[in-house]
């Protein structure tokens, strides 16, 4: 037994550093580094016009997403963006967003509800407002896309005049503009600065849900997270992401500040994707993703996107470099894929705990990737 014991240290211990490298998925994600002065080409920015909030600006400038708030109504300051990843949103003759490229269908496939949503945030002007980071928004069908005055988000509460940050949630229609009446579930004070760059680092996964705010690099990210939460009652859907102020009303060109940059959207489910939702898309890279979950016992998922219509083989071995079981070996249609490994051999018997390799063979191309059995 303690032989046994010792072995599977061993095995634990030879895979720690795949299992510490795995990937998180990017989702989505946009630098602002293009000329597309709109933000709508590299990711599909969505946000109110003229008419709906006078004075509001949004465009990149300066390398980063820039956002003045307007006048709503004369009876608040309003500065929105919102978007759930998609690739591309066009404008008519007019400069307004249509209709047609809003499509509905294709929106909910680009953001996951168990996320990672990493952004810098620069409060360049604040004089009244507080700032809104909501997510697992629920797409408006009638719309195209989410309405923070209607769809219920998980948030996130900046007050940088107040030097504090809040977690919570809001379900009922209205709330967002009303953050007394959110439920919270974590709060913590952070010293901010006008004029200064933080990183954010918000993870979602069920119920648990987690913040880090830093100045500095990536690589300067703490290590202990600032606010370390859970809802026991976690509602996990909706995938837009909106990014918001809400002040006093402003003066014409007096509207509060803020830069966004360097926005990244991973999923919280290490080697995972959202390639089921997109099984209507066709793929734009031959991939074969790292299998989730991973340590696993009894069943894995394998994922692997393909560029066009052909045989294909995926393939388990063990570290002998033995074929144990084949789990694809017929045509497949371009696109992306799934399948499932219940860790038993082409014979129908369980195999042991230790380290197996996985293949994807189509096309002429070759991917591989290492998993790890624990019984």
């Amino acid at each position: 037994m303690f032989k046994k014991l010792l072995l599977i240290a061993g095995v634990i211990f030879i895979f720690a550093g795949l299992a510490i490298a795995q990937d998180y998925p990017i989702l989505w994600e946009d630098h602002f580094e293009d000329d597309d002065i709109h933000a709508l080409h590299n990711v599909g920015w969505v946000y109110y016009t003229q008419e709906d909030i006078p004075g509001q600006v949004v465009e990149q400038r300066d390398g980063a997403l820039f956002v003045e708030a307007g006048s709503y109504l004369g009876a608040a300051g309003v500065g929105l963006v919102e978007t759930n990843g998609l690739p591309q949103i066009s404008l008519d003759e007019n400069g307004n967003i249509t209709d047609a490229t809003i499509d509905s269908s294709l929106l909910d496939m680009w953001s996951d509800p168990n996320q990672i949503l990493n952004f810098q945030v620069n409060f360049a002007r604040f004089t009244s407002s507080f700032f809104i980071v909501g997510t697992r928004m629920p797409i408006d069908t009638s719309r195209g896309d989410a309405d923070p005055t209607e769809q219920a988000a998980y948030a996130l509460f900046f007050s940088p005049l107040q030097d504090m940050v809040s977690l919570g949630r809001y379900d009922a229609p209205m709330q967002a503009l009303d953050p007394t009446s959110w439920t919270y579930f974590g709060q913590a004070a952070y010293d901010f600065d006008l004029e200064v760059f933080y990183r954010v680092k918000w993870y979602l996964h069920e119920g648990d849900l987690k913040l880090k705010i830093w100045e500095g690099d990536p690589e300067d990210e703490p290590a202990e997270w600032l606010i370390d939460a859970v809802d026991p009652d976690p509602r996990v859907e909706g995938t837009f992401t909106m990014f918001g102020m809400l002040g006093d009303s402003p003066a014409a060109g007096e509207g509060d500040q803020v830069y966004l940059d360097d926005i990244v959207m991973t999923s919280s489910i290490p080697g995972s994707s959202v390639d089921a939702k997109k099984d209507n898309v066709v793929a734009n890279d031959f991939q074969l993703t790292q299998n989730y979950p991973n340590p696993f016992n009894p069943t894995t998922s394998i994922s692997f996107a393909l560029t066009k219509k052909d045989m294909t083989k995926l393939i388990v071995y063990n570290t002998m470099g033995q074929a144990i079981r084949t789990l694809v070996d017929y045509e497949m249609t371009a696109g992306n894929h799934q399948v499932t490994w219940d860790g038993l051999d082409d014979n129908s018997n369980s195999v042991s705990s230790g380290v197996y390799l996985y293949q994807l063979i189509s096309n002429g191309q070759t991917q591989s990737k290492r998993m790890l059995l624990m019984k």
